[in-house]
Parts: C-alpha cells; sequence; structure tokens
C-alpha cells in the first residue's frame, strides 16, 4: 500500500477517539514509519485479532483489555493470540487466518456457518439441492441466529 497510506496514518489516526486502543503495539513503541517500506500484512492482522477479541468479549477502553481473550471460543482462542502477538512477525496473514478457519476441523467449519453459506448461496443451486435444503429442518440451527435475524 506504500507510503501514501503511511502518510494518512500518521496524519490522521490521532484523530480518530481512542485511536490507541487499535493501535499495533509496535507502532506504539516508535510510529508508523517502520511499515513506510514493509507490508501492512501484520497491522491489518492485528486489527482483525482486535475486532475478534472485542466481537466476544466487549468494546476495548485501554490498549491492555484488547488482549483480553477470555471469551473467545476455544477453538478460535489460538489463532487470535497470534493475531494479536506484541511480536508482528508473529503474526499470520489475514489470508492465513481465513484459510484455516476453512479447513475441515477449522474453527469456521459450524452448523450455523455452514447453513448460513447454504443460504447465502441458495440462488446458486440446482433446483433439486434448493428443494432439498429447504425441506431439511433447521431446529438446531434457529436458537443460534440473533433474534433480529430472524424476523
Amino acid at each position: 500500500m506504500g507510503q501514501y497510506q503511511g502518510s494518512l496514518l500518521q496524519s490522521y489516526s490521532s484523530l480518530v477517539p481512542g485511536y490507541a486502543v487499535y493501535m499495533p503495539p509496535e507502532v506504539a513503541k516508535s510510529s508508523w514509519d517502520m511499515y513506510r517500506n514493509n507490508s501492512w500484512s501484520p497491522v491489518d492482522a492485528y486489527g482483525l485479532g482486535v475486532l475478534i477479541s472485542e466481537a466476544f468479549g466487549g468494546i476495548a477502553i485501554r490498549p491492555s483489555q484488547v488482549a483480553d481473550t477470555a471469551r473467545v471460543p476455544a477453538n478460535l482462542l489460538p489463532m487470535v493470540k497470534r493475531l494479536l502477538s506484541a511480536n508482528q512477525k508473529l503474526r499470520p496473514s489475514v489470508g492465513i487466518f481465513l484459510d484455516q478457519g476453512r479447513k475441515s476441523g477449522g474453527y469456521f467449519q459450524t452448523p450455523l456457518i455452514s447453513f448460513s453459506e447454504n443460504i447465502d448461496n441458495l440462488g446458486l443451486k440446482s433446483d433439486t439441492e434448493r428443494e432439498q435444503f429447504l425441506r431439511c429442518d433447521h431446529p438446531t440451527i434457529q436458537p443460534r441466529f440473533p433474534a433480529d435475524r430472524l424476523q
């Protein structure tokens, strides 16, 4: 993404309320300059880790709260800890995170995600596949959907 993004982050990140919470540790210790000519992948990975941490544990007010991963599901926890690593070289890319989750037995292999993906792709299925899916009863899935999505 080059120097232009670095310029924007350097110039405007402090204008975002609570920006310090979302700043990767290596940037907090030095500056955004370290990413001037390097890949932004560790910054993206850290941001994804923060997003996941907050999705399960609530909004972080202080940087130290970002590392509170107590509510992150056990199968996702090791990868989230790697995404939030203080050492940017240990953070997997967002692509690696997604690939690991999609693997057989990965953290994205849940009945709810499978059901959601099938709903999203319903228009792409053959008539037979669509009929079979719509006839299938999904009682174990329905209680897991957020209430506002079922109405």
